[in-house]
């Protein structure tokens, strides 16, 4: 069992996500099963940890989304394997999902208070008495304790992920079929409007954006620059996502939302940040994906290889590294 203390949190955090990488001597499969159980520590320490309860469960929840992407990345090697595995890994994370979604909505809600200009003190207490109810209906403590014996069950058996291979090939199937349903995502979501349509566009945004993480140990600044751009429209489609479940709370409880000027208000608030967060998440995804998926997969195809194929020694004379593993 694994416990930590508060202060130790953020220094767990930081070390797991730095293993959110391949390595240039590592075979794909070994990067794989490496950061897969390096997430899964991250996110048991954190469940088991002493500090915040709200942000060791966002934590465990980052942590089973990025195990999760990882999967998807390899999903051909897996075979068979991925869709339980999968599943598996959801499920875990459902877990938590009841727990930290009735706390973000006290965020969001800071955020339309922003946008209003003006605070709105019925309409927060309203979502603290919600939250609170949604910690009665469950044991946060062995729900959290549940999640992080489920993930430890998982780790042993994260060596028998054989299959996955090697080079470029093991992964580019996985990282063409993410930034494809990315870019599909968008343009449904563009074209329909649906809040459906938003909150998937954002789920393959987020696969695509932690695929380009797993791919940052090749120094590419080009890379970089367009991994910062598609964070940025995660996080505008995410903050949108937020602000639409807080708007559907206020009309599935009425018990708790009354009708009058200042929920009124707040309704006019969250509509005009949503469609604001919208319209940057579509402006980001057209600067973003100009270009086509085969384009978008030869550069960096052209950047795996300068990295660990043939052309090494050219990666290294650009990035101003001697061979190192």
């Amino acid at each position: 069992m694994i416990a930590i203390r508060a202060g130790e949190v953020a220094d767990v955090v930081e070390s797991w996500m730095m293993a959110y990488r391949l390595r240039r001597a590592e075979k794909v499969g070994v990067g794989i099963r490496r950061l897969v159980r390096a997430e899964i520590d991250g996110a048991v320490a954190a469940l088991r940890g002493e500090g915040d309860r709200d942000e060791a469960i966002h934590e465990a929840r980052k942590g089973i989304k990025r195990i999760r992407a990882a999967l998807r990345l390899v999903r051909d090697g897996l075979g068979e394997r991925f869709q339980p595995e999968n599943v598996r890994y959801r499920d875990l994370g459902q877990k938590l999902s009841g727990l930290r979604d009735a706390g973000a909505l006290l965020e969001t809600f800071a955020a339309i208070e922003e946008e209003a200009g003006e605070k709105f003190g019925g309409v927060r207490a309203a979502l603290e008495e919600y939250k609170r109810r949604c910690e009665a209906a469950v044991d946060p403590v062995a729900a959290m304790e549940e999640a992080a014996a489920g993930l430890e069950e998982t780790r042993g058996e994260v060596a028998a992920w054989r299959g996955i291979g090697d080079g470029f090939a093991a992964i580019e199937p996985g990282l063409r079929r993410t930034v494809r349903d990315a870019r599909r995502g968008w343009q449904r979501a563009e074209h329909s409007g649906a809040p459906e349509d938003f909150h998937e566009w954002r789920k393959r945004t987020k696969d695509h954006w932690h695929h380009v993480k797993l791919l940052d140990g090749m120094r590419v600044e080009a890379l970089r620059r367009y991994g910062v751009r598609v964070k940025k429209m995660e996080q505008r489609l995410g903050d949108e996502h937020n602000v639409t479940v807080l708007e559907q709370v206020m009309r599935d409880h009425a018990d708790l939302f009354a009708q009058g000027e200042e929920r009124a208000a707040v309704e006019r608030s969250a509509g005009a940040l949503r469609e604001k967060l919208r319209r940057d998440a579509v402006k980001l995804a057209a600067e973003v994906w100009a270009p086509k998926t085969g384009e978008f997969m030869g550069v960096v195809e052209h950047w795996w290889e300068a990295w660990r194929g043939e052309r090494a020694s050219e990666w290294e004379r650009q990035v101003g590294l001697e061979e190192r593993s």
